[in-house]
């Protein structure tokens, strides 16, 4: 069994959702531990994690099909969402080989963790429900969740805080932005899978394993995230955050590296 294998699915699996960046730590593990892109390989652990998604929120998503309103905000903010996605992956690839960025990323998504949770706590009597979310506030969230492409932009972290700046119902927000956030993935990860054929990268049967390993990691960390955020201590990952983004910096600058 290959040692990266099961550890991409662990790394994957723990930081897909809590908001501390996983396309973060795999800029910085590759620079670190000089690992190799296995693109096919990423494309089945993000695959792993939907079905994470999937199983951790089902009832809420059949709750969901049956709330045209909220069906309806979930295709708005994916709109701005892939349009934003496909273009900085498009025109500004550079930047996930950039151990600086991603460090500078990384402290801007503790940074915005950190503002969101205490604006939400200084409007908890100013606070609405998904169901009353609203046009602009989906775009709003969709464009947040487009500019978390970039390596070090948390896509939980992003659109978590981006809920909680806009006011809405935190254990509301939660299960929503992940909910959400399926047919983001799922697009991205379609484009991923299209590009890995192209390089002819094939199936091992050992990426079962880290898939498994992925899955079950990514449960847990949702049900850790969702008692973080009930507990409204969200902000201790911005310490996290803000510690991996002096950590990259500081490598970067020791090995001068773009």
């Amino acid at each position: 069994m290959n040692i990266q294998i099961l550890f991409l699915g662990l790394v994957q699996g723990i930081t897909e959702f809590l908001p501390i960046s996983s396309s973060g730590h795999l800029v910085l593990f590759q620079n670190i531990f000089g690992l190799k892109e296995m693109l096919f390989y990423d494309v089945l652990l993000h695959f792993a994690t939907i079905l994470a998604v999937i199983v951790m929120f089902f009832r809420e998503i059949i709750d969901y099909l049956r709330k045209p309103k909220i069906i309806f905000y979930i295709i708005i903010l994916s709109i701005p969402t892939g349009i934003i996605g496909l273009g900085i992956k498009k025109y500004f690839s550079f930047v996930y080989d950039n151990l600086f960025l991603t460090g500078l990323f990384l402290g801007i998504t503790g940074l915005w963790l950190f503002i969101a949770e205490k604006n939400y706590e200084k409007q908890s009597s100013n606070i609405t429900s998904v169901e009353n979310l609203g046009v602009l506030r989906a775009v709003l969230i969709g464009i947040a969740q487009g500019i978390a492409v970039l390596p070090g932009i948390s896509r939980s972290g992003a659109t978590i805080g981006s809920m909680f700046m806009l006011n809405i119902e935190k254990n509301e927000s939660i299960k929503f932005v992940f909910i959400a956030g399926i047919p983001a993935v799922f697009g991205a990860t379609l484009v991923e899978l299209k590009e890995a054929l192209s390089l002819g990268e094939k199936f091992s049967i050992n990426y079962l394993t880290g898939m498994l390993v992925a899955f079950i990691t990514a449960l847990l960390a949702l049900k850790f995230l969702v008692m973080i955020v009930k507990k409204s201590k969200i902000r201790f990952f911005s310490y996290y955050c803000w510690f991996l983004s002096f950590i990259s910096i500081f490598i970067f600058l020791v090995t001068n590296r773009w």
